[in-house]
């Protein structure tokens, strides 16, 4: 792993963050310039913490979600170094035009800043939208950004790393996760997920399922992302009889799979 952590890449890369942003979160009102740095040392306590609350064989995230400052921080850096999603999104909204019923229901897993949601909302027939995430930070950015859809979305605050997330959650027509699976942390676990997530699709229903992979030196964690060929693998042992490979860009690939 490298050091510093992610968190405090991404509070360094971006000044203006911190001065609009990070800064206010944190209550400093004075003497925030250009130079991120004192707010650096807030910043590596709080990712010591998050990293201490992680137990058991989970590879430990450097970014505690549940922290507003955080969140924010994490959006901005998404955007930023992340120039290939717009392409995804394009690509699971036009997925679910060919494929989803006028008025379906649909189900984000690991919805965050709803970047997502934004796209498909705009761009399909969807009924209802339920955006699903541990984070309520990040359901609090979501809500701003989905407010002109309110009507047809609903936010579940569930962990889905815990086995019982789906209780009470009727089936749907379409699932649809972005750069979340592998916040499982632990590779092993993945096949799990993408199991319980068919068993949320109605009959005829589509799973939109978008990641990182691993590539030879590309210095990701072999135990948080699986290659594409793992990928494909664990779809197919979930249940899923069809697997298509929609896009690959920057390290992503997305893959439809129906039952």
């Amino acid at each position: 792993s490298s050091w510093p952590p992610p968190l405090v890449q991404m509070q360094v890369h971006a000044c203006n963050t911190c001065k609009y942003i990070l800064a206010p979160r944190m209550g400093v009102k004075e003497g925030v310039g250009d130079d991120p740095r004192p707010l650096l040392g807030l910043a590596f306590l709080r990712t010591a913490r998050w990293y201490r609350g992680m137990g058991g064989d989970d590879i430990p995230s450097p970014i505690d979600f549940h922290d507003p400052v955080q969140a924010l921080a994490w959006e901005a850096d998404a955007v930023a170094r992340r120039p290939d999603r717009p392409r995804f999104f394009a690509a699971m909204a036009g997925e679910l035009k060919a494929r989803l019923r006028p008025g379906g229901t649909v189900l984000e897993v690991g919805s965050g800043p709803g970047h997502l949601a934004e796209h498909l909302l705009s761009a399909c027939e969807i009924g209802s939208y339920t955006p699903l995430d541990f984070s309520p930070a990040m359901h609090d950015i979501a809500r701003v950004r989905l407010a002109p859809h309110a009507a047809r979305v609903t936010f579940v605050a569930r962990d889905f790393r815990h086995s019982d997330w789906a209780r009470g959650l009727a089936p749907f027509d379409a699932i649809v996760t972005q750069q979340a699976v592998h916040e499982v942390r632990h590779v092993q676990r993945i096949p799990r997920l993408l199991s319980q997530l068919r068993q949320r699709l109605s009959s005829n229903g589509v799973l939109l399922y978008c990641d990182h992979y691993l590539r030879a030196g590309d210095g990701k964690n072999a135990a948080l992302h699986p290659t594409r060929e793992a990928q494909r693998a664990f779809l197919a042992s979930a249940g899923f009889g069809v697997v298509e490979q929609v896009l690959d860009a920057g390290g992503m690939a997305l893959y439809v799979a129906v039952v």
